[in-house]
């Protein structure tokens, strides 16, 4: 059960981070241009 849940959350958790980190740069990539 732990492991199927895992598996559910890991790929979001990684898309959710990803789009962070994603915003951030182009924020930033924005404010320094």
């Amino acid at each position: 059960m732990e492991k199927q849940d895992i598996d559910g959350n890991t790929p979001l958790h990684l898309a959710t981070i990803s789009l962070v980190l994603f915003i951030s740069f182009c924020f930033i990539t924005r404010e320094n241009a």
